[in-house]
């Protein structure tokens, strides 16, 4: 047993959760659970009262509940939440059915989130979750006598057919980038996710101006956030219009102490790739290397091995562009110095080879 439990013990350690795992969440674990209580209220509203709208994948726009009383439906629904829990397990032997709805309900949201640091709404985490409920509609529907049941089946047939439409419309606007990305900007007028969709679906097709605008929104809505104003200066790449007050001395300062974040790291990627296609009117290779220097030098971005050794690997490529091989090579071992990955090394080996340095290269 002893190699198995040492097994168990390092795949434990490898996955423990850091000291605060709610550090990069702009709520803590008592919010969350506090806002769910709200959340799953409204899972079960989406469930029973089919809708148009507002099924859409963006609901980062959640108001977060503070406290019980803040907003004050947080605790209504954390007691119905309660009655409903207690009128299942009550009833369980005289209600078999109505318990294993309520219950199935609750046991698939706790494995859907749980206290898990996860973002607090998605829409897909209640597909499971709902058969519970759904399977005790039906079943008392079909099972009723009396004189309401040529109503209840009726309603149930209307449901279902309300509901089918539901799964209809929406499908339409989820098959179709240029309505969706409408619709759920719409809907959700302080969602970054759903203002970022919208930019990415004006990028996409040309519209620079309508694409820079949502990203102006998006600062807006997080000012701290250093990703939409590199992807601004990306859109600027791509129209060659200098965004108005953009200064590259600013970008930088800003990028030495800006928190980390995966999209800061993708879009810098995407500057890269667009340079070594077509030059930039308003950023070259020298201020990319000044750029990834700054994020290189974060403290906030120096704790992560795999992502200072991908921007060296970017910082590379302006050194190739600047046809300055050795420093090109030299960036290279030092990402591999990040990242013990072969293809880095590869490639270091590459260059010195090229350069005739045969015995680096080996």
């Amino acid at each position: 047993y002893l190699p198995i439990l040492f097994i168990i013990g390092w795949h434990l350690y490898t996955f423990l959760p850091p000291a605060d795992p709610y550090a990069g969440r702009p709520f803590d674990l008592s919010e969350r659970l506090l806002t769910e209580a709200r959340v799953m209220l409204d899972y079960i509203r989406v469930i029973l009262i089919p809708t148009r709208g507002g099924t859409g994948v963006f609901h980062d726009d959640v108001n977060l509940s503070y406290g019980l009383m803040a907003p004050p439906a947080t605790l209504a629904c954390v007691i119905a939440l309660l009655g409903l829990l207690f009128s299942a397990l009550i009833l369980r032997r005289r209600q078999p059915v109505y318990s294993f709805g309520v219950l199935w309900f609750f046991a698939g949201h706790v494995l859907e989130s749980g206290i898990v640091p996860l973002e607090i709404y998605f829409e897909h985490r209640n597909y499971l979750p709902m058969l519970g409920p759904v399977f005790a509609l039906v079943y008392f529907a079909v099972t009723l006598d009396g004189k309401l049941k040529n109503f209840v089946r009726t309603a149930l047939i209307v449901f279902i057919s309300l509901a089918a439409f539901s799964t209809w419309h929406n499908v339409q606007i989820w098959g179709d980038h240029a309505r969706s990305s409408t619709v759920w900007e719409t809907e959700h007028p302080a969602s970054v996710r759903a203002t970022q969709f919208a930019m990415n679906f004006w990028l996409r097709v040309g519209h620079y101006d309508k694409a820079s605008a949502r990203l102006d929104r998006i600062t807006e809505m997080q000012p701290s956030w250093t990703g939409a104003r590199l992807e601004k200066l990306y859109v600027a790449c791509l129209s060659g219009e200098v965004p108005a007050g953009y200064s590259t001395d600013a970008l930088i300062a800003r990028l030495a102490v800006t928190e980390w974040d995966t999209v800061t790291v993708q879009v810098l990627g995407k500057i890269f790739a667009r340079i070594n296609k077509t030059p930039c009117q308003i950023v070259g290779p020298r201020d990319l290397i000044r750029i990834t220097d700054a994020l290189i030098n974060n403290p906030s971005f120096r704790r992560r091995s795999p992502t200072i050794a991908g921007l060296l690997i970017l910082q590379s490529r302006s050194y190739e562009s600047l046809n300055d091989p050795v420093s090109k090579a030299r960036t290279l071992s030092s990402a591999y110095s990040w990242n013990n990955n072969w293809h880095i090394a590869l490639q270091e080996s590459i260059v010195w080879e090229d350069l005739g340095e045969y015995d680096k290269a080996l």
